[in-house]
């Protein structure tokens, strides 16, 4: 199976979100979008970071040892154990 993947590079932006606008039953049609706000790019340069390490122009700051430790973490944290 073969995945394609594509970064674009600026902001980090959310979608308009339709949100009811009536709680009645058999009102599908009632609908409006709201403004989500702008959050003023909070992640842009660490996911620029991670797209030049996955292209291959940095080597990536965190070794092998550190990232299987946030995995093992992460997972611990979702009830899954290693036996170690």
């Amino acid at each position: 199976m073969e995945y394609k993947a594509q970064l674009r590079r600026g902001p980090l932006r959310l979608p308009r979100h339709p949100e009811a606008g009536s709680r009645q039953a058999g009102a599908a049609d009632a609908r409006e979008w709201i403004d989500v706000p702008d959050f003023g790019g909070r992640y842009d340069a660490q996911m620029i970071d991670f797209a030049r390490v996955v292209r291959g122009e940095i080597e990536n700051p965190f070794g092998y040892d550190y990232e299987l430790a946030v995995e093992r973490t992460v997972l611990r944290a979702c009830g899954i154990s290693f036996g170690d």
